[in-house]
Protein backbone atom coordinates (compact mmCIF):
# COMPACT_ATOMS: atom_id res chain seq x y z
CA UNK A 1 0.00 0.00 0.00
CA UNK A 2 1.07 3.57 -1.36
CA UNK A 3 2.14 5.86 2.42
CA UNK A 4 0.72 9.73 1.89
CA UNK A 5 3.82 11.78 1.62
CA UNK A 6 3.84 14.30 3.92
CA UNK A 7 3.48 17.82 3.14
CA UNK A 8 6.24 20.02 2.06
CA UNK A 9 6.58 23.45 3.82
CA UNK A 10 9.09 25.76 2.43
CA UNK A 11 12.26 26.55 3.99
CA UNK A 12 12.32 29.71 6.14
CA UNK A 13 14.85 32.16 4.81
CA UNK A 14 18.33 32.12 6.01
CA UNK A 15 18.74 35.22 8.83
CA UNK A 16 21.01 36.50 6.24
CA UNK A 17 20.02 36.18 3.03
CA UNK A 18 16.86 38.38 4.75
CA UNK A 19 19.23 40.86 5.61
CA UNK A 20 20.82 41.31 2.26
CA UNK A 21 17.19 41.30 0.84
CA UNK A 22 16.70 44.30 2.94
CA UNK A 23 20.27 46.09 2.30
CA UNK A 24 19.99 45.53 -1.46
CA UNK A 25 16.38 47.00 -2.16
CA UNK A 26 17.57 49.89 -0.03
CA UNK A 27 17.94 52.99 -2.48
CA UNK A 28 20.63 55.61 -1.48
CA UNK A 29 20.45 58.61 -0.31
CA UNK A 30 19.65 61.23 2.55
CA UNK A 31 16.21 60.05 2.78
CA UNK A 32 16.78 56.68 3.61
CA UNK A 33 20.00 57.44 5.77
CA UNK A 34 17.95 56.12 8.93
CA UNK A 35 17.07 52.77 7.58
CA UNK A 36 20.20 52.06 6.40
CA UNK A 37 21.43 52.51 9.96
CA UNK A 38 19.08 50.25 11.03
CA UNK A 39 20.05 47.62 8.81
CA UNK A 40 23.81 47.94 9.58
CA UNK A 41 22.96 47.50 13.23
CA UNK A 42 20.93 44.20 12.43
CA UNK A 43 23.62 42.97 10.12
CA UNK A 44 26.14 43.81 12.81
CA UNK A 45 24.26 41.99 15.99
CA UNK A 46 23.78 39.11 13.24
CA UNK A 47 27.06 38.99 12.66
CA UNK A 48 29.48 39.71 15.88
CA UNK A 49 26.81 39.72 18.34
CA UNK A 50 28.82 37.92 21.01
CA UNK A 51 31.25 39.82 21.25
CA UNK A 52 29.63 43.62 20.06
CA UNK A 53 27.54 44.45 23.14
CA UNK A 54 25.15 47.33 24.63
CA UNK A 55 25.12 50.14 21.16
CA UNK A 56 24.46 53.63 21.24
CA UNK A 57 23.12 55.60 18.52
CA UNK A 58 24.26 58.59 18.34
CA UNK A 59 22.56 61.07 15.23
CA UNK A 60 24.67 63.59 13.16
CA UNK A 61 24.43 65.78 10.52
CA UNK A 62 27.91 67.30 9.97
CA UNK A 63 27.70 66.33 6.49
CA UNK A 64 24.44 67.15 5.99
CA UNK A 65 23.25 63.27 5.40
CA UNK A 66 21.73 62.80 9.13
CA UNK A 67 24.29 60.31 9.29
CA UNK A 68 23.97 57.96 12.99
CA UNK A 69 27.29 56.89 14.24
CA UNK A 70 26.85 52.79 15.94
CA UNK A 71 29.00 52.52 18.74
CA UNK A 72 29.40 49.26 20.75
CA UNK A 73 30.86 48.29 23.67
CA UNK A 74 34.04 45.37 23.13
CA UNK A 75 33.40 42.18 25.05
CA UNK A 76 35.69 39.66 22.80
CA UNK A 77 35.26 36.38 23.02
CA UNK A 78 36.62 35.52 19.29
CA UNK A 79 40.68 35.87 18.79
CA UNK A 80 39.62 38.54 16.46
CA UNK A 81 38.13 40.85 18.24
CA UNK A 82 40.89 39.94 21.35
CA UNK A 83 43.82 40.88 19.01
CA UNK A 84 41.70 44.17 17.72
CA UNK A 85 40.61 45.50 21.19
CA UNK A 86 44.43 44.65 22.24
CA UNK A 87 46.56 45.85 19.20
CA UNK A 88 44.31 49.24 19.83
CA UNK A 89 43.71 49.34 23.37
CA UNK A 90 39.98 50.08 21.80
CA UNK A 91 37.23 49.95 24.38
CA UNK A 92 34.46 50.60 22.03
CA UNK A 93 34.58 50.91 18.63
CA UNK A 94 32.59 52.98 16.50
CA UNK A 95 30.78 52.26 13.37
CA UNK A 96 29.77 55.08 11.16
CA UNK A 97 26.85 54.62 8.32
CA UNK A 98 26.89 56.62 5.24
CA UNK A 99 24.38 55.71 2.80
CA UNK A 100 25.86 57.57 -0.43
CA UNK A 101 25.30 56.56 -3.89
CA UNK A 102 29.43 57.36 -5.04
CA UNK A 103 32.55 56.51 -3.30
CA UNK A 104 33.20 58.22 0.05
CA UNK A 105 36.14 60.20 -0.28
CA UNK A 106 38.77 61.97 1.55
CA UNK A 107 36.68 64.49 3.19
CA UNK A 108 34.21 62.16 4.86
CA UNK A 109 37.43 60.23 6.31
CA UNK A 110 38.29 63.51 8.09
CA UNK A 111 35.58 63.92 10.06
CA UNK A 112 35.01 60.33 10.86
CA UNK A 113 38.80 60.77 12.40
CA UNK A 114 37.69 63.57 14.45
CA UNK A 115 35.62 61.60 16.28
CA UNK A 116 38.19 59.09 17.46
CA UNK A 117 40.33 58.98 20.20
CA UNK A 118 43.37 56.95 21.45
CA UNK A 119 43.73 58.35 24.60
CA UNK A 120 39.75 57.77 25.13
CA UNK A 121 40.14 53.79 24.25
CA UNK A 122 38.31 54.92 20.99
CA UNK A 123 40.53 54.29 18.17
CA UNK A 124 38.74 51.87 15.89
CA UNK A 125 36.40 52.71 13.25
CA UNK A 126 34.43 50.64 10.59
CA UNK A 127 32.95 53.30 7.83
CA UNK A 128 30.23 51.31 6.15
CA UNK A 129 28.87 52.73 2.60
CA UNK A 130 27.02 51.11 -0.11
CA UNK A 131 30.22 51.02 -2.58
CA UNK A 132 34.03 50.54 -1.75
CA UNK A 133 35.68 53.48 -0.92
CA UNK A 134 37.60 55.81 -3.04
CA UNK A 135 41.09 55.45 -3.58
CA UNK A 136 41.83 58.81 -1.91
CA UNK A 137 39.69 57.67 0.96
CA UNK A 138 42.17 55.13 1.28
CA UNK A 139 45.04 56.81 1.68
CA UNK A 140 43.28 59.59 3.91
CA UNK A 141 43.11 56.58 5.97
CA UNK A 142 46.60 55.27 5.62
CA UNK A 143 47.43 59.01 7.16
CA UNK A 144 45.36 58.41 10.25
CA UNK A 145 46.75 54.96 10.69
CA UNK A 146 50.44 56.50 10.78
CA UNK A 147 50.00 59.73 12.08
CA UNK A 148 47.80 58.72 14.97
CA UNK A 149 47.39 55.01 15.26
CA UNK A 150 43.76 55.12 14.43
CA UNK A 151 42.14 52.31 12.16
CA UNK A 152 39.34 53.24 9.55
CA UNK A 153 38.22 50.37 8.13
CA UNK A 154 36.01 50.63 5.19
CA UNK A 155 33.54 48.03 4.40
CA UNK A 156 30.91 47.98 1.25
CA UNK A 157 26.95 46.14 0.45
CA UNK A 158 29.87 43.57 -1.07
CA UNK A 159 31.44 42.77 2.26
CA UNK A 160 28.50 42.97 4.42
CA UNK A 161 27.05 40.08 1.55
CA UNK A 162 29.95 37.86 1.53
CA UNK A 163 30.12 38.01 5.75
CA UNK A 164 26.59 37.28 5.67
CA UNK A 165 26.76 34.38 3.74
CA UNK A 166 29.21 32.94 5.41
CA UNK A 167 27.40 33.41 8.74
CA UNK A 168 24.38 31.39 7.43
CA UNK A 169 26.53 28.95 5.81
CA UNK A 170 28.26 28.25 9.85
CA UNK A 171 25.36 28.48 11.30
CA UNK A 172 24.31 25.83 8.58
CA UNK A 173 27.00 23.49 8.93
CA UNK A 174 28.04 23.93 12.59
CA UNK A 175 30.28 20.83 13.10
CA UNK A 176 34.36 20.66 13.84
CA UNK A 177 35.81 23.83 15.07
CA UNK A 178 37.86 23.71 11.85
CA UNK A 179 34.46 23.69 9.83
CA UNK A 180 33.25 26.75 11.65
CA UNK A 181 36.82 28.55 10.94
CA UNK A 182 36.08 27.65 7.45
CA UNK A 183 32.86 29.90 7.53
CA UNK A 184 33.72 32.68 9.91
CA UNK A 185 32.64 35.90 8.84
CA UNK A 186 35.51 37.74 11.10
CA UNK A 187 38.11 35.91 8.65
CA UNK A 188 36.56 38.14 5.70
CA UNK A 189 36.95 40.96 8.23
CA UNK A 190 40.81 39.85 9.53
CA UNK A 191 41.53 39.70 5.43
CA UNK A 192 40.58 42.98 4.92
CA UNK A 193 42.40 45.16 7.47
CA UNK A 194 45.60 42.96 6.78
CA UNK A 195 44.80 44.07 3.00
CA UNK A 196 44.82 47.90 3.96
CA UNK A 197 47.67 47.49 6.37
CA UNK A 198 49.71 45.44 4.12
CA UNK A 199 49.34 47.77 1.52
CA UNK A 200 50.37 51.12 3.15
CA UNK A 201 53.31 53.22 2.64
CA UNK A 202 55.72 53.76 5.01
Amino acid sequence: MRSEQEPSYPQPEPPGEALIASLTSLPPGKKDAKAYETICKDIIDYLFGDDLRDVRSQKRTADGLNIYDLIYRVSPKHPFWVTLTRDFRARVVLFECKNYGKPIGAMQVFTTERYLSASALRPVCFVLSRKPAHPHAVQAASGAMRESGKLLVFLSDNDFIKMLRAKDAQLKEGGTVAEMQANDPTEILDQTIYDFVAGMAR
